[in-house]
């Protein structure tokens, strides 16, 4: 696609097609690669600079990812580069992703954002319950579980600021770590109602558990059928295909029919 905006993030090569040369106009894809440049919620919350900087460095690598058999620049539009370098305030920051990401949620698409604090998640989870209409759920990979005090906005607490205005119900925190959370923060991960969790250190170094029974715990599996029932319903994929061919069923759990590995933290 010649003179689009983000052309100078990839390499075009003759004779292939990569990701940057194919993706599809605003509208057309189920998914939206956006960027936030920013890094202010995180040091507001004591944290080192930088998140600002890694959407352009994360869309060089990807948009010269090669398009084949498993990757379709169709499923992707671009989104853009949200600058928020000169912001002057979180909250200033939370307006501005809201509003950004809010009609395309509206429109049925899924943002995946790259770059700033974990104080996006409050906008990100603003907009998708705005757009739907209710609460929404929401599953954290992350070792930290970003659910401090309401002290005023930074990147430690988007997560308790949505549950508080009534954006968030569920929340899941798979792989925190034992080391990295605050005794306020874990009781308040435990005394919520619909909260779970699950600690790295528990499946990954002392094998009490194992990865599945944990996504059970934060997604139960008669939800997942529901979702995959509703992605289906609008076309979308529900499986997952791996590079020898075999598919893995998200409702289920299984692969190609077969019941997922539980022998392994």
């Amino acid at each position: 696609m010649a003179n689009n905006p983000w052309s100078h993030l990839y390499t075009p090569r003759a004779g292939e097609q990569r990701l940057g040369d194919a993706l599809a106009p605003l509208g057309e894809a189920p998914f939206v690669l956006f960027g936030i440049a920013e890094d202010l919620g995180v040091r507001a919350n004591g944290g080192r600079p930088g998140a600002a900087e890694s959407p352009e460095a994360v869309f060089r690598a990807l948009l010269n990812i090669p398009c084949n058999d498993w990757v379709r620049g169709s499923d992707f539009a671009w989104g853009g580069i949200l600058d928020l370098h000169h912001a002057s305030s979180v909250d200033t920051v939370d307006e501005a992703v809201h509003a950004a990401v809010l009609p395309w949620m509206k429109a049925g698409c899924v943002p995946l954002v790259v770059g700033g604090g974990h104080n996006n998640a409050l906008p990100l989870l603003w907009a998708a319950s705005e757009a739907k209409g209710k609460s929404v759920h929401a599953l954290n990979l992350d070792p930290h579980p970003d659910v401090r005090d309401l002290e005023g906005r930074h990147s430690g607490n988007g997560f308790s600021y949505a549950h508080s205005r009534g954006y968030l119900d569920r929340y899941a925190v798979l792989g925190l770590s034992e080391y990295a959370v605050n005794a306020a923060s874990l009781e308040r991960l435990k005394s919520t109602n619909g909260w779970a969790f699950e600690t790295f250190e528990s499946w990954a170094v002392r094998g009490e558990t194992s990865w599945e029974s944990a996504l059970d715990r934060a997604w139960p599996r008669a939800d997942r059928s529901i979702w995959a029932r509703n992605r289906r319903g609008r076309n979308h994929r529900s499986t997952l295909k791996r590079p020898n061919g075999e598919r893995m069923d998200l409702a289920s759990g299984t692969r190609n029919g077969l019941p997922r590995r539980t022998d392994r933290p």
